[in-house]
């Protein structure tokens, strides 16, 4: 079952209703009596209410008044011409109409309860459409839909948990990157030293920190001044190993070698 479909069966089993959200409902049921295949539960749930509304002259002025109608209103809507995608996927929800004026005081609506909403022209309809992960998470508050709040909520805190764990393991990777060339360039830079001129070309201060990152490749900077007896500082260990580069760079001029 698509989760279109679920959000419409939860909608029309929501027994939390009073008159006014039956009215808004009822109004939007009326403005798409087309669609009655799907609101034949409703009606039925909602039997008494709409028994007495049917006697009402109703317009969408009376519904704009109550917040509660403004509600049912677009739970009614939804149930007509609403379409969910599965938040698994991606956020989207959207209304599809035939009328440009019905989609325009869709809209406003949606705007008066603070959800930001957008209207489109696909062919021959209007589609107004949410894309706003929160936004949606407050229509489906709106409307009642709390089984399907919920299910977003879970699928929306997975999915950011997820997109968490991929910038953390791309963060890591690009360091770890930034490690290894940073470390290849240095390896370079002693073994160019140690094969032109020898390891005690180095200053005695320097000869230590060559060797350790000549031995450990692939050991950051923090692993390479804990090596040390006593330790040094991450700090001290960088402006060593720059140095030595510092030292290669003046043996290549000397030799009339390119780096």
């Amino acid at each position: 079952m698509s989760f279109t479909q679920k959000l419409r069966n939860e909608l029309c089993m929501n027994e939390n209703v009073n008159l006014k959200f039956a009215m808004g409902e009822f109004f939007a049921l009326k403005k798409y009596l087309a669609q009655k295949d799907k609101v034949s539960v409703l009606i039925k749930k909602r039997l008494d209410f709409y028994s007495y509304l049917k006697q009402k002259k109703l317009s969408l002025l009376d519904i704009k008044k109550s917040v509660k109608s403004k509600r049912g209103f677009l739970s009614g809507t939804f149930i007509c011409c609403g379409i969910m995608n599965d938040p698994a996927k991606n956020y989207n929800l959207e209304f599809v109409n035939d009328r440009l004026y019905d989609a325009q005081d869709l809209e406003k609506i949606l705007s008066s309860l603070g959800i930001n909403s957008k209207m489109t022209q696909r062919k021959n309809y209007f589609v107004n459409y949410i894309r706003e992960a929160d936004m949606i998470s407050k229509f489906l508050s709106l409307v009642g839909a709390s089984v399907s709040l919920m299910e977003f909520e879970n699928e929306r805190i997975l999915k950011e948990l997820r997109n968490n764990i991929n910038r953390s393991v791309n963060f890591e990777a690009a360091n770890l990157n930034k490690t290894i060339v940073a470390s290849v360039d240095k390896s370079n830079d002693i073994e160019y030293i140690i094969n032109c001129a020898g390891i005690n070309y180095l200053p005695e201060n320097l000869r230590q920190a060559a060797l350790y990152r000549i031995k450990y490749k692939q050991a950051s900077l923090k692993e390479l001044a804990e090596k040390f007896v006593p330790p040094i500082s991450k700090s001290n260990m960088y402006h060593k190993l720059k140095k030595i580069s510092q030292i290669a760079n003046e043996l290549r001029c000397k030799k009339g070698d390119k780096k």
